[in-house]
């Protein structure tokens, strides 16, 4: 990060009430002296071949600093090799204490909650720095070394807030669950298999907004991921009390709309494929078939198999009665087969479009 934190996560403040900004302009210059000498592997600084494209770097030594580097609190003498000199910057770095809660709430945006409250981030950033945590049940994780990651996911996943059923409806707990993960989420429901991924048509690039998820796996557009941990989404509930709320970030018209229609194609096993004679990513909805004609029976059923029975009042009332619009022919089995795979096709289709299947709680 660029400033120092408290263990909690918030800012540490100077005598004036500004933040402490964590290095300076010569931290920099130092830094960058350790990095000199570092190249595409085989390539001593000219054009990567495939290879060195996807190898890691190599330090090349007749062209890294010789000179003393010095940034934070560490002085690297002179002639140090490269190897050596970025190891050290590596264990200083990683010795700040702003880093246990920098990666602490980075981790829990990712797992639990993306505006985590300052006493979460300061137990899970405990546990960073202890390498251990108890979970309520007496189980041990971790190996006592700082920055032990079952440790510190341990207390993430099974901090006993997250067990409060009261704080469920509370709209500063949650995250919104990432597009590619929403999708995911309904394959494994499902069982949409077997996973020919590369029969898809639609799964080679999932990043048009239209007609896609607007995200593809492992196309982030920078470095950085697809979302700014501290983004405030702008005419947003959330934004208006100034919580932050990375995955919005890929939220705007044109995404809700493409994941509506990539959905669609999906849920009702509609998708294009490369060679038609293959069978791929088609759901197992058995279990919904017997339900079909129970209409208040299948909301329920899903809302526990999707969204872990969160489904509000308002959303179960408004599916059962659109279900109950659809016709249910009992004259022939084919009108019998037709009319329940449109009705499990249309619930899905509501259930994995709803805020609480969006909502990770």
């Amino acid at each position: 990060g660029l400033i120092e934190l408290n263990i909690d996560g918030t800012p540490k403040l100077n005598g004036q009430g500004q933040p402490v900004e964590l290095y300076d302009s010569a931290d920099v210059a130092g830094l960058a002296r350790v990095f000199t000498g570092l190249s595409y592997k085989g390539s001593t600084f000219t054009r990567a071949d495939a290879d060195g494209l996807y190898s890691p770097m190599m330090v090349y030594a007749d062209e890294h600093s010789q000179l003393e580097k010095r940034f934070l609190n560490l002085t690297i003498p002179p002639n140090t090799g490269g190897a050596e000199s970025i190891s050290m910057a590596l264990d200083e770095i990683f010795s700040q204490p702003s880093v246990a809660p920098f990666i602490s709430r980075q981790l829990i945006q990712r797992f639990t909650a993306s505006h985590p409250e300052p006493a979460y981030v300061a137990r899970v950033a405990t546990v960073f720095n202890n390498g251990q945590f108890t979970a309520p049940n007496g189980r041990q994780f971790g190996t006592g070394q700082r920055g032990d990651l079952e440790a510190t996911l341990a207390a993430i996943l099974l901090d006993e807030s997250l067990y409060d059923t009261a704080r469920a409806a509370r709209p500063e707990d949650g995250k919104v669950r990432e597009p590619v993960l929403r999708f995911l989420h309904w394959v494994r429901a499902f069982d949409a298999g077997p996973i020919v991924s590369d029969n898809q048509y639609n799964l080679r690039d999932t990043s048009d907004p239209t007609d896609g998820l607007g995200q593809h796996p492992f196309d982030a557009p920078s470095v950085f991921n697809f979302y700014r941990p501290g983004y405030v989404a702008p005419g947003t509930q959330t934004g208006q009390r100034n919580m932050t709320a990375p995955e919005f970030q890929l939220v705007n018209e044109s995404t809700m709309l493409g994941y509506m229609n990539f959905m669609t194609e999906y849920v009702m096993a509609r998708t294009g494929q490369a060679d038609p004679s293959l069978t791929s990513f088609t759901p197992d909805y058995s279990a919904e078939m017997t339900l079909a004609y129970n209409n208040a029976g299948l909301v329920d059923h899903l809302d526990t198999k999707l969204t872990g029975g969160l489904l509000s009042g308002a959303e179960r009332t408004e599916m059962i009665a659109v279900l109950a619009t659809m016709p249910k022919r009992t004259d022939s089995a084919a009108n019998e087969q037709l009319d329940r795979s449109e009705r499990v096709y249309m619930a899905v289709l509501m259930m994995v479009n709803s805020p609480a299947y969006a909502v990770v709680r």
